[in-house]
């Protein structure tokens, strides 16, 4: 029996594995090689857009923290601003003399900027400053120690921590006024007594031994405190030597020579004015009536003391010195026909001083002619016990 041939089965069609690339049925889901999954990705859309919105939070966070460091640095420059002015209104009030309220106006920046160094050191100038010229005004029925120690209080920390960061001159200074501040609490406010103040001046001077402010606070405490005469005189020259803060080193130095019974001191404080009035310095007319009447009296009482005085400095300086302080405008309201006798009988005695007697008595004799019809008994006398000693000798 004759049997035909069955025809060949047709090829089936094939496809590249999508990761080994062998090939393999177009219909085949896994490749029979690598065993790979040959079914697209139905997530990859998702992780694309995962990942992209992964990068646009990282953005939006960079965003951010930019704007966030923006925000820092604005808010930052605003305090720095008000800070900055805050220090000129501090500078300001301490060159006005408001030297409390320079030191609160620092105590304000320093609590915003408790790291500020020019803050801090700005508020003990203003504490110095503060101390060189510490006063207080009472009214009736106050203290003048209740009033100073809570100020005194308030200056004492400031100048410590000053001193503490301090080096060389900078802490001489602040150790002197630590030591005036001592003072201030013994003889202000009635608080304080012993050696302190002394000891802060001198260790000031062991740390820098022409420092203005030590010298001149030495030197005043020295004259009030019945110290040595010449130590005290030696603190005031090197002071004025320094050439620094001239005026109040003159108000130091005097207020420490009026009104001072020692002879030294009288004798002292007319060649301290006789300098300023030759340097041209100036002296304000209520110290200038005071050194008057403490140094140039006339009366039976205080002529060796006025002999001091007229005789202190040389006789041609003396007579212009004396006229420099009893200008017009010291002489206020006074009598100027008194004032012109007192003249003549003060430029007597400078002659009779300087050994000039004959010219002396001629002056002494004109003046008792013009006093004959004045009612000025103590000068009178005093013209007639002159003209008798001149005539005795």
């Amino acid at each position: 029996m004759h049997h035909a041939n069955a025809p060949a089965p047709a090829p089936k069609a094939r496809k590249p594995c999508i990761a080994c690339r062998e090939l393999i049925p177009v219909e085949a889901t896994v490749c029979s090689h690598c065993h790979q999954s040959q079914l697209p990705e139905k997530g990859a859309s998702f992780k694309k857009i995962t990942a992209l919105a992964g990068g646009i939070a990282v953005l939006l966070g960079l965003f951010a923290s930019l704007f966030g460091g923006a925000q820092w640095v604005r808010d930052h420059w605003i305090q720095h601003s008000d800070v900055s002015a805050e220090l000129a209104i501090a500078k300001s009030q301490t060159e006005r003399g408001e030297y409390e309220r320079a030191v609160a106006t620092g105590a304000d920046i320093l609590k915003k900027d408790p790291r500020n160094q020019q803050a801090a050191d700005e508020q003990v100038t203003a504490a110095m400053r503060w101390v060189q010229n510490f006063s207080v005004l009472t009214h009736e029925n106050e203290k003048a120690s209740d009033l100073a120690a809570p100020k005194l209080d308030t200056i004492m920390p400031i100048l410590d921590a000053g001193f503490a960061r301090a080096k060389g001159k900078r802490a001489a200074d602040i150790l002197a006024h630590i030591g005036w501040v001592h003072w201030l609490n013994w003889h202000i406010a009635e608080r304080e007594i012993g050696p302190a103040a002394e000891q802060s001046f001198r260790r000031s001077l062991e740390i820098d031994p022409s420092n203005v402010y030590a010298n001149a606070m030495l030197g005043n405490w020295l004259l009030q405190n019945h110290g040595n005469m010449q130590e005290a005189f030696s603190c005031f020259a090197t002071a004025v030597q320094s050439g620094q803060e001239r005026p109040w080193v003159r108000t130091m130095q005097l207020g420490g020579l009026i009104y001072n019974e020692d002879s030294q001191a009288r004798v002292e404080l007319v060649r301290i004015v006789n300098d300023m009035r030759k340097n041209n310095e100036s002296l304000n007319e209520r110290d200038k009536n005071r050194i008057l009447g403490f140094n140039y009296r006339i009366s039976p009482y205080d002529y060796p003391q006025l002999a001091q005085a007229l005789s202190a400095v040389p006789p041609d300086e003396s007579w212009a010195t004396y006229q420099w302080l009893d200008d017009q405008e010291s002489a206020g309201a006074s009598d100027p026909n008194y004032r012109q006798l007192r003249h003549d009988y003060i430029r007597a005695g400078i002659l009779e001083l300087s050994g000039k007697k004959p010219e002396a008595l001629s002056q002494y004799k004109a003046l008792r002619a013009k006093l004959t019809k004045s009612d000025n008994s103590t000068l009178v006398g005093e013209v007639d016990n002159a003209i008798k000693r001149l005539n005795t000798n």
